[in-house]
């Protein structure tokens, strides 16, 4: 729940060095609402780490804004996404527009980020039609090479609402 300053940033990633790390991944809550992501990145490449993110994409909508990350050295993205209907995606992000802004992030990082792949949490609303859903991000985005299928951990928000952890048959 807290957000790191840029300095306790550079303080943790200087400890993951001595640990013999070489390679940070942002992830969150959603790291794209810090707003030292991108000086985060720079600072990463400066001493030569790779940077993955983990994010839902929805800022990503903005192109300048996914553009200023690519720039600051943003290697790889793993983008979230639910459903291939906006009424399920909308549903579980609690936010009304989301389809389309992380439909529109997935573009803009196919355009400018080195490496795009895809996650989708198995839910109580998609786990009975995955294959629709991949069927339909590769007919749209038919350059992502990888995607990922995760089980629901059913803690934090997801304790508070029991009924999006499917049942397992």
């Amino acid at each position: 729940d807290d957000e790191l300053n840029f300095e306790e940033a550079k303080k943790q990633i200087g400890d993951y060095i001595k640990e013999g790390v070489n390679e940070i991944i942002f992830s969150g809550g959603e790291p794209t609402l810090n707003e030292n992501l991108p000086d985060l990145i720079r600072y990463c490449k400066s001493i030569d780490m790779k940077c993955r993110m983990i994010t839902n994409a929805q800022k990503l909508a903005n192109l300048d804004y996914t553009k200023k990350l690519s720039q600051s050295g943003l290697d790889h993205v793993m983008i979230s996404i639910y459903s291939h209907k906006k009424e399920v995606e909308e549903k579980l992000t609690k936010t009304e527009g989301s389809f389309e802004k992380t439909l529109e992030g997935i573009k803009n990082a196919l355009t400018c980020i080195p490496t795009v792949n895809i996650n989708i949490t198995i839910n109580s609303l998609n786990a009975t039609n995955l294959d629709e859903i991949i069927k339909f991000l590769v007919k749209r985005f038919p350059k992502i090479p990888h995607y990922v299928f995760n089980n629901l951990d059913p803690t934090g928000t997801a304790l508070e609402n029991l009924w999006v952890v499917p049942r397992l048959r």
